[in-house]
């Protein structure tokens, strides 16, 4: 588990609050508190130590975690269908908002000697929860656009609920996790995973499938010097990643995007070509390698330059997870339409897909 430290890492947070607590009798949030405690306790109870780190906040906890941002997820399911299965068990009917972020953190001190999180990524989980009504799990943007990259499946698990402005004025994208979803055994994706060292987060070549062109080996130095960005979350982003992004600069941008300073971001560019070879276009330069046109079968060619103004486009609508969204999309689209539906899809609001589509097809029949 990371030591308290000055250096953000990535990590997914859940936000549990138990709805109407302070209104209950002393004797009662005893007992709920109770119940609540034993049962986020041996839900969570699988996951090693060294992977999660958990908060009382009072009328609720907070957990953040450390490796696999699908943990937040696979946990907040289960302590729900757990309170609705058995409602007869649970100390006055009580139930619970949740709000699931992925952000960066820091591990600080706290009073009484524990260790505790701050960041912008444990604030905005915060606010995702404020946003929930009694037994709704909401998720960020942030959140749903990485998870959704890493396992397709959890789609259809995802419904967008729109914009939602905080208490300070700052806007925020949320989805809800729709209900009727069970997972039967917890944390499968954790079972067999190497030891996360404590500071580098070295990952095991052989646990890494091999994309083309980069080596085992590469990949082992890549993941090291990469988890000095992100903590130990840097194991499963790359073994998630090589399955998933497309060739070196996809898998160099997919893992970019999860670096919170511009600085970093440029300094592990580097680091990353000077391991595979080629791709970069000079020391600290960001810019993306040109992409192929896509074959529209016998659709209009989309063009390198077409894709790089539409992905300028889908960022201001979604952040710079759009350069991801756009390569796992420019390659399985069949036309500059489905190209455009595809990608709108990733935009929170009806009107905001609709005013998308129309100013990409414009410009691209330009």
């Amino acid at each position: 588990m990371p030591e308290p430290s000055d250096k953000p890492f990535i990590a997914s947070i859940l936000f549990l609050d138990i709805v109407g607590y302070s209104k209950h009798s002393v004797e009662h949030q005893h007992d709920i508190k109770q119940h609540f405690t034993e049962l986020l306790s041996a839900v969570i109870e699988p996951l090693p130590e060294k992977e999660r780190i958990a908060i009382d906040t009072g009328d609720g906890a907070a957990i953040c975690f450390l490796a696999h941002p699908e943990v937040a997820l696979q946990v907040a399911l289960v302590v729900r269908n757990r309170l609705a299965r058995d409602p007869e068990l649970i100390p006055m009917g009580y139930q619970l908002c949740m709000g699931i972020n992925i952000g960066p953190v820091r591990v600080v001190t706290d009073i009484n000697r524990q260790r505790n999180v701050i960041g912008d990524g444990i604030n905005a989980a915060q606010r995702v929860l404020g946003f929930a009504t009694p037994g709704q799990i909401l998720v960020s943007s942030a959140f749903h656009d990485i998870v959704a990259f890493l396992t397709t499946d959890h789609m259809k698990m995802f419904h967008a609920v729109g914009v939602r402005p905080d208490k300070h004025g700052r806007e925020h994208n949320v989805y809800e996790v729709v209900e009727g979803f069970e997972i039967q055994t917890l944390l499968d994706i954790t079972d067999g995973q190497q030891e996360v060292a404590a500071e580098a987060g070295v990952v095991d070549a052989r646990e890494v499938p091999e994309p083309a062109g980069i080596p085992e080996a590469s990949l082992q130095a890549i993941a090291t010097q990469y988890a000095k960005y992100v903590g130990p979350i840097a194991n499963v982003m790359v073994q998630k990643g090589v399955s998933k992004a497309s060739g070196a600069e996809g898998l160099c941008a997919f893992l970019g995007d999860m670096i919170d300073d511009a600085a970093d971001r440029r300094a592990f560019r580097d680091y990353f070509f000077s391991v595979v070879g080629g791709g970069s276009e000079g020391a600290g330069n960001e810019k993306q390698a040109p992409v192929e046109p896509v074959d529209t079968s016998g659709g209009q060619a989309i063009s390198s330059a077409h894709l790089v103004t539409i992905e300028a486009m889908l960022t201001e609508q979604i952040g710079p997870i759009a350069s991801v969204v756009i390569k796992r999309h420019s390659a399985s689209s069949s036309s500059i339409e489905t190209l455009c539906d595809n990608l709108a899809q990733h935009i929170e609001s009806e009107e905001k897909q609709q005013r998308f589509v129309e100013q990409a097809r414009r410009l691209l029949d330009g």
